[in-house]
């Protein structure tokens, strides 16, 4: 897998108070949806969303652009 998810998280850290993309994030997604983590760009985003399916821990995500970069939400499994 080309996209570190451990670098994602260290950006989710420094960067979690300024994510305002929730209210863009369609109702049915968001019953359920976490903020995994932000990237630089859209492909490393969509990489590590499909990643996360492949692994079985999400069914959908969305990358959204938010100031630092993408945002990630995930619909985990539960």
């Amino acid at each position: 897998m080309s996209v570190s998810l451990k670098r994602g998280l260290a950006v989710l850290v420094a960067t979690a108070a300024t994510v305002t993309t929730m209210s863009v994030v369609s109702p049915a997604f968001a019953s359920s949806r976490v903020l995994y983590a932000i990237y630089p760009t859209s492909a490393d985003c969509r990489a590590a969303g499909n990643a996360l399916i492949r692994a079985k821990y999400a069914r959908d995500f969305e990358c959204l652009w938010d100031s630092p970069g993408f945002a990630l939400w995930v619909q985990t499994v539960k």
